[in-house]
């Protein structure tokens, strides 16, 4: 941030929309655990496809990876609009 002068940083909404439907995607996957009843799956009432966590990092670490390499997912700017 400091090289760019950049005051805040966010993630693109592209990106974001592109991790959230991933992370929906992966979630619908969890549906034959939805049995046990946890804080995850909402006490067995969360519908499938409806949690922003699954327990999968490998996917993740590629996603921050790329990211922090290309530094692209993100907008850096002086202040909010």
């Amino acid at each position: 941030m400091q090289q760019r002068g950049a005051g805040i940083v966010d993630v693109k909404k592209e990106t974001e929309d592109a991790y959230a439907k991933h992370c929906r995607e992966v979630d619908r996957m969890t549906a034959p655990l939805r049995d046990c009843l946890s804080y995850y799956n909402g006490d067995g009432n969360a519908a499938p496809g409806s949690l922003a966590y699954y327990g999968g990092p490998a996917k993740w670490h590629h996603l921050r990876i790329e990211a922090q390499a290309s530094l692209d997912p993100y907008v850096f700017g002086n202040r909010y609009t």
